[in-house]
């Protein structure tokens, strides 16, 4: 009678997923500071509450903030859960998965926070190191979903996923070029024809590449379609690359002579 009795069995904490990190850091990113800022700058554009001349870049930054923080580190989330089920088999080299959601965080934060004020030289340093630590994070990932396709039989859609985490590494790259370019001239605000194809790339680049290929793996399910063409896959995603590439490298090309 004197025996306690457990009424709850006690269990080993399981660590967070990797993923639920990414998606929670991703909205919260969003929450607490990307959509706070585009009040922030709506209200900047309606009327005089003293923005300034840090009214455009705080919108540039806004924008950064959302399509890295938010929907880029969402992407990254979503990819470290389906990838090991879409090839049954372990995440790999998941010592890399933590730092990238770290790096990619960290660094569209440090943009959004040091952009406004780059036209002075301590936070123009930042805002190169920002745009450094997005592509190591983006090499990082690369590495990750590299490491998680090679060991898998080959898919379809698995060149659409590599391509647009490549893409995403390319992006983040002319960002570097790019942040450096005006951190160095004291200037805050990209360009209108720089920015152009660089959200081309982050756009049509990483988040479309992602939707299509997770679309090919799971579209016939869920939506009961006939089975897939596989053969039309490949020259597909030839195509959309190479008009892909005309359309940014023509953009450049404007933007570097104009």
């Amino acid at each position: 009678a004197g025996a306690p009795i457990p009424f709850v069995d006690e269990r080993p904490k399981q660590p967070i997923p990797l993923y639920l990190v990414a998606v929670v850091v991703s909205i919260t990113i969003a929450v607490l500071g990307g959509f706070p800022l585009g009040i922030l700058v709506a209200l900047g554009g309606a009327r005089d509450i003293g923005l300034g001349a840090r009214w455009t870049p705080l919108i540039q930054a806004h924008g950064h903030l959302q399509l890295v923080g938010f929907v880029g580190l969402f992407i990254v989330g979503i990819s470290y859960h389906v990838l090991p089920r879409f090839k049954n088999v372990p995440l790999g080299v998941p010592r890399l998965a933590l730092p990238s959601i770290a790096l990619i965080a960290s660094g569209a934060i440090l943009r959004a926070t040091s952009q406004p004020w780059a036209d002075t030289e301590a936070v123009g340093m930042l805002l190169i190191v920002s745009a450094a630590l997005e592509l190591a994070g983006a090499a990082a990932f690369l590495a990750v979903v590299a490491a998680t396709l090679a060991p898998a039989e080959r898919k379809h859609f698995d060149r659409y996923l590599f391509a647009a985490g490549a893409w995403l590494v390319a992006a983040a790259a002319m960002n570097l070029i790019l942040v450096a370019a005006i951190a160095g001239d004291r200037y805050s605000v990209i360009p209108a024809s720089r920015n152009a194809p660089l959200l081309d790339m982050y756009l049509l680049g990483f988040v479309m590449l992602f939707v299509l290929g997770v679309s090919i793996r799971v579209l016939p399910h869920f939506a009961s379609l006939r089975p897939s063409q596989p053969q039309y896959f490949s020259p597909a995603l030839a195509i959309y690359t190479a008009g892909l590439s005309v359309r940014v490298g023509s953009g450049w090309l404007g933007a570097y002579t104009d």
